[in-house]
């Protein structure tokens, strides 16, 4: 048996249980291999299910400690860890949720899974210096609408077809909740210093500043995100601002 073809069994056997433990794997006379492997597979299925509680800890808390170990364990059957990081694990995890029956009458269960990942994906992006909080400040008011931004990478952007923003903050404490809309929300995901924070958008929010990221002008921008019903330029700047999103700044009206 190749060592390639070993290693392969190896893995799976670890992570089915109803698999046998590979031929290949031995101890010393009289050491009972089946019962050391199953030690083995039974720690490394808690560790795994233990890093996704740690990463996803309002969808635990949303279906109880039992439920979510049940799925979890599914999950690391389905998706096994590509490498050995176990901070990275879980970046499709919305993904199995969505395709997941047990929970398909909780349909908000994987907008929450999106939050917890991108505030993850952004803990650990790369930081960049931003521009003062008054870097608009700067703009002849007649050259503003011509102005494009540069933005830092540590940040996301979400669309939610649910209040899944006000369920996972209501979910974060034991403080009572004040009643969730009943509309879809709109998010930033940022972090300050070691700081992840998120801030709720008015609707067209993500459009407006997904135009800013690609390149196009403020006036551009603001123009398309305002045909939807219910966009807040000043809130959209005012996000920016307070996320320190903005590294670079320049004028269409220069080139």
């Amino acid at each position: 048996m190749s060592l390639d073809t070993l290693q392969d069994d190896f893995a799976k056997a670890l992570l089915d249980p109803d698999l046998e433990i590979p031929r290949a794997v031995i101890s010393a006379p009289n050491g009972y291999p089946e019962k050391r492997f199953a030690i083995y597979r039974n720690n490394v299925m808690s560790s795994l299910v233990d890093a996704l509680g740690e990463a996803f800890p309002v969808i635990k808390r949303l279906v109880g400690d039992e439920f979510f170990n049940a799925l979890a364990a599914q999950y690391v059957r389905s998706s096994p860890p590509a490498n050995p990081l176990l901070m990275e694990y879980g970046d499709s995890f919305a993904d199995f949720l969505r395709a997941f029956e047990p929970v398909s009458s909780l349909p908000y269960l994987p907008e929450i899974a999106m939050l917890e990942q991108a505030r993850r994906d952004v803990y650990h992006e790369e930081d960049a210096s931003p521009l003062p909080d008054d870097f608009l400040g700067t703009v002849p008011e007649n050259e503003l609408g011509g102005a494009i931004f540069t933005f830092k990478p540590a940040h996301r952007l979400a669309v939610f077809d649910f209040p899944s923003f006000s369920i996972w903050q209501m979910n974060r404490s034991e403080q009572e909740g004040q009643g969730l809309p009943s509309h879809g929300e709109e998010v930033l995901i940022y972090r300050r210093g070691e700081d992840v924070q998120i801030r709720l958008l008015s609707s067209g929010g993500v459009l407006f500043l997904e135009n800013l990221r690609a390149g196009k002008t403020l006036g551009e921008s603001a123009e398309q995100a305002a045909q939807i019903d219910g966009f807040d330029l000043a809130d959209s700047l005012s996000a920016i601002i307070e996320a320190r999103l903005v590294t670079e700044l320049s004028s269409a009206l220069r080139e």
